[in-house]
């Protein structure tokens, strides 16, 4: 191609266009340095998306500085930690500076609020102001990537200054970020409030902050009552800071007026996210809440309601918030009564709930409010990820396996208590759900039954084995629940463990669940010797690529071999290996050989 014709291609915007947002970052830089022509046209995308690694490094060196101040027009998407926005900060001071004296007037870009530039020894460049931001993430641990230290930075009160200063420069910014930020009084709160309700376009807003008190309950119901109506999504996490400094918890001189509450629902607000809620909320700011957010669709909610009726705000959300197929609520205490979820779920109309995501202090399935709701919504459920914080509770599979024929996802929180499964209800009955592709369950029951002292394990016997009745009984039982999972066609993920739990649903430390193994399931057995293996009753798992299964038992030192090794490289083509056992030195030789066989696969075969 000539030069002439090169040209003339690169000539073309829509071709040149298409062809940078192709590129990745790598390449455009590359491309960049073609010639001078090419690096005055590609610098601009290099900038326009920039997150906390790419601003570690451009303002690590001068040069590359300079060249972000020369595009800072293009910059549309930017994430920065403190310390490179206290520097940026400083930088544009320097250039106000020149501009000031360069026109010998007064800039009106820096407000009085703002706190002094940093005296830190970093050499600063002049640099312009981004005005036209789009998407901005602030995060206090990005800072650790840079190479230099910002005194400033550790003030919080200076930190959030700079934040608001950027956002009052970006009023169209449509998605922002902030997370471990602290804020330290009651005049910081409301300065970040009307700074974030002036963003006339924001849609997706993320805040994590930390705060004492009130302060950071107070800012999230303010924000819901006087957010535009813009806003689609909203996630709020406030934490509890454990220092502070005086008049924390309101200032004498505090002359920030917050804006007037809004007066119409956020009817495009679809994604709400309320976690760490405090025990001083009360009923009717949870009412208020969830009346102005009438279209959500996904909620997620956290914290410490014990005090409240659960159940009279679970059917307020219900009706308020018809459109809901999505359902989180995680740890906290969610009353005594039950969890709120459920209650969610029978308020809603019939068979539109398909995800569900039940953790904490009271979470139980066996909860009367429990089965109704599953029943309500089995035939639209897709994903249900369940578990417990307090103690351990007896979930009884019926309510799962026999009603919701959809689900793709089911995940206990495993090991240590929580939701467990008995051997008895798990091949009680038929398994309907077939189309799961990721299953978790954390079991009791499966363990070998007890032997008397001068008895020793059906493994160590000699052959042929002699099984008593109790034994045969329950290698019948642990075959028929091999036999329901080797039905799951479509599972991709299979994740087991199992804990020995006594009368009081309390786990019982003899049995530690790390060091126990599902008898015969790895194994292809030995009719000769009488040594029952069940493996083949999972040849169906065609499609399996990840495996959490106990190998290192005393049981299965014994019973699985090349045998079975081999026979899982022929029958699971997709599962990956990379680590089979908690310490490498301890692994075998044939599932070294069939870690070595599938090197090149980048899943994941975990049994350890």
């Amino acid at each position: 191609m000539t030069p002439s014709s090169c040209h003339w291609v690169f000539d073309l915007p829509e071709l040149l266009e298409l062809l940078l947002s192709r590129l990745g970052r790598t390449d455009l830089s590359r491309l960049s340095r073609t010639n001078q022509t090419m690096h005055a046209r590609c610098s601009p995308s290099l900038f326009q998306d920039i997150n906390e690694y790419d601003a570690a490094k451009i303002f690590a060196s001068i040069p590359s500085t300079m060249a972000f101040g020369r595009n800072t027009p293009h910059v549309r998407k930017l994430a920065l930690g403190p310390d490179e926005l206290a520097y940026y900060y400083d930088c544009v001071q320097v250039f106000e500076e020149f501009k000031m004296q360069t026109l010998d007037t007064h800039s009106g870009l820096r407000q009085s609020w703002l706190s002094p530039p940093d005296s830190s020894a970093c050499q600063l460049v002049a640099l312009p102001p981004i005005t036209r931001l789009s998407q901005f993430s602030m995060c206090s641990y990005t800072g650790l990537i840079n190479s230099f230290k910002m005194r400033s930075s550790r003030d919080s009160r200076a930190s959030l200054l700079r934040l608001c200063w950027l956002l009052s420069l970006n009023l169209h910014l449509t998605r922002l970020s902030v997370t471990y930020i602290d804020i330290v009084d009651v005049r910081s709160c409301h300065l970040l409030a009307n700074t974030i309700i002036g963003l006339d376009s924001i849609k997706d807003l993320y805040l994590e902050i930390g705060c004492k008190g009130q302060i950071g309950y107070q800012l999230g119901k303010d924000l819901l009552h006087r957010l535009r109506p813009t806003i689609r999504r909203f996630r709020f996490k406030p934490y509890d800071l454990w220092f502070g400094d005086p008049g924390l918890n309101g200032d004498a001189d505090d002359d920030l007026v917050l804006a007037p509450r809004r007066q119409r629902p956020l009817i495009n607000l679809m994604d709400l996210h309320l976690l760490n809620i405090r025990e001083q909320t009360s009923k009717a700011d949870l009412f208020s809440i969830f009346k102005c957010c009438p279209n959500i669709e996904q909620l997620s909610i956290s914290g410490f309601i014990s005090h409240l009726n659960v159940e009279t705000i679970g059917e307020f959300i219900g009706k308020e918030c018809p459109k809901l197929w999505r359902l989180g609520c995680e740890r906290g205490d969610m009353g005594s009564s039950g969890s709120l979820s459920y209650y969610i779920m029978k308020a809603l109309p019939p068979q539109q709930v398909t995800n569900l995501r039940d953790i904490g202090l009271h979470s139980d399935l066996s909860h009367p409010a429990a089965i109704p709701a599953i029943h309500q919504h089995s035939t639209t459920l897709r994903e249900i990820i369940i578990g417990r914080y307090n103690g351990s509770s007896r979930m009884a599979s019926t309510v799962i396996f026999d009603t919701c024929i959809n689900l793709e996802r089911l995940k206990m929180y495993i090991g240590g208590g929580g939701v467990y499964m008995d051997l008895a209800d798990a091949q009680g009955s038929f398994w309907r759900c077939t189309k799961l592709r990721s299953l978790s369950l954390n079991m009791s029951g499966c363990e070998l039954p007890p032997v008397g002292a001068e008895d020793l394990p059906y493994y160590e016997r000699p052959t042929p084995i002699a099984f008593s009745q109790t034994e045969t009984d329950h290698f019948a039982q642990l075959e028929r629940f091999y036999i329901q999972i080797g039905r799951l066609a479509e599972l991709r993920e299979l994740s087991l463990t199992m804990d020995k739990f006594d009368g009081d649903d309390e786990i019982d430390e003899i049995w530690p669940g790390m060091l126990m193994s599902f008898p015969a399931m790895l194994s292809l057995g030995n009719t000769l010797e009488g040594r029952p293996g069940y493996l083949g009753h999972l040849a169906g798992l065609t499609k399996l690529k990840y495996l959490w299964v106990r190998v290192d038992a005393e049981e299965t030192k014994r019973t699985v071999g090349w045998k079975e090794v081999t026979w899982m490289s022929e029958h699971w083509p997709g599962l990956g290996c990379t680590e089979l056992f908690e310490d490498k030195t301890d692994t075998t030789a044939p599932f070294a050989w069939l870690q070595n066989q599938r090197m090149h696969s980048r899943l994941v075969l975990t049994m350890a």
